[in-house]
């Protein structure tokens, strides 16, 4: 039975070569047992034509690499945008209006701010915008609810514009009681943004303004928060400035428009002496306070030292000692913003600024 065995398979493998199966792999006797292999043969049918009934197939052509898919484009009128990543929003609106395909950003649960999105990105902050409010009034005059009386529009009589921008450090100043303005003074001021957000929004609405400026960038705690070294932020600043020269020698100012620095809070966020060694971001205000005040000599020798509210001295030169009576938030580990009797010192201060730059022309 051996013999028999082995001379079938070699008479079938050669019949397989000419095209022909025998008998025993076509049909099985029901007495005979099963031959036992490791893979499943398939069996191969009598020859149709002349050609071998042995099914075929072509391997993929794998030495060539399938065509690379860009990571994003641009979006073109009248087409579709397709971003890298769907939008965390795209899945459903509880409005039930379309998902919007754009990558979102945002450092709140609110609208989407109309100023910073554009076609890729979807943002979402709170954003106060004095020149959204302007454009509400197709006027010379209009109401002003920062100064709560009517006054001229600036940007139509081509005057000089005082502007705050800003994060959250001076929201709401213009609400203190303190703050009495002898001339209207521009707010802009995102909450949760940092210094290139605030250049972007400056960007996005003043650049095209011919008007010269006088303006005061109160930005960069929430840069003191993140990653980035003392040096990062300075040149974020430093990139700031060099638009607001050139939006100037584009416009052939006489005055060039000035700008102030305020310096950075020191507050017990990131400050607090029960802070971790690399959560003390103390040595990293000092370096960039340190730039601004020199910044600020040279640039009017006007300063805003805002490094010198909710703590006991000067923590530029001397140890940092907080008063924590003078920030908003109630627990330590959250202590960002200002209280409201800090805040209203700091608008006497403010209000004092813009009236020293105006007097200097």
């Amino acid at each position: 039975m051996e013999e028999k065995r082995k001379s079938f398979g070699f008479q079938g493998f050669e019949m397989k070569r000419s095209g022909i199966a025998p008998l025993g792999l076509q049909k099985r006797s029901s007495l005979e047992p099963p031959v036992k292999s490791a893979k499943k043969i398939r069996p191969i049918s009598p020859p149709r034509d002349g050609k071998s009934s042995v099914d075929t197939f072509t391997l993929p052509d794998l030495s060539t690499p399938p065509p690379k898919r860009a990571m994003y484009s641009r979006r073109s009128t009248g087409s579709s945008y397709t971003p890298p990543f769907p939008s965390p929003l795209g899945r459903t609106n509880a409005d039930g209006s379309t998902p919007s395909p754009r990558l979102l950003f945002k450092t709140k649960d609110c609208a989407e701010c109309k100023i910073c999105s554009n076609e890729i990105f979807e943002v979402r902050h709170p954003h106060i915008s004095s020149q959204q409010i302007i454009m509400r009034y197709d006027s010379r005059e209009y109401d002003c609810p920062m100064c709560n009386k009517r006054h001229l529009n600036n940007n139509r009589d081509n005057g000089r514009i005082n502007i705050v921008l800003g994060s959250s450090t001076l929201h709401n100043l213009w609400k203190e009681r303190t703050y009495k303005p002898n001339s209207h003074i521009d707010f802009d001021c995102i909450i949760g943004g940092q210094i290139h957000d605030v250049h972007e929004s400056f960007l996005r609405q003043y650049d095209k303004i011919t008007n010269p400026m006088d303006i005061l960038l109160a930005c960069g705690v929430n840069n003191i928060s993140s990653s980035e070294s003392a040096e990062r932020v300075i040149i974020d600043f430093k990139a700031f400035i060099q638009s607001v020269r050139n939006h100037s020698l584009r416009n052939n100012h006489k005055v060039p428009s000035r700008i102030v620095i305020s310096s950075i809070l020191y507050a017990p966020k990131y400050c607090d002496s029960s802070l971790r060694p690399f959560q003390n971001k103390l040595e990293k205000v000092r370096k960039v306070n340190a730039w601004i005040e020199e910044f600020n000599k040279k640039e009017t020798g006007e300063q805003l030292n805002l490094h010198l509210y909710g703590v006991k001295g000067n923590p530029n030169r001397e140890p940092l000692v907080h008063k924590y009576e003078d920030w908003k938030e109630p627990d330590k580990s959250r202590k960002l913003h200002l209280s409201s009797s800090a805040k209203s010192r700091v608008a006497t201060e403010l209000v004092k600024l813009f009236d020293n730059l105006q007097r200097s022309l």
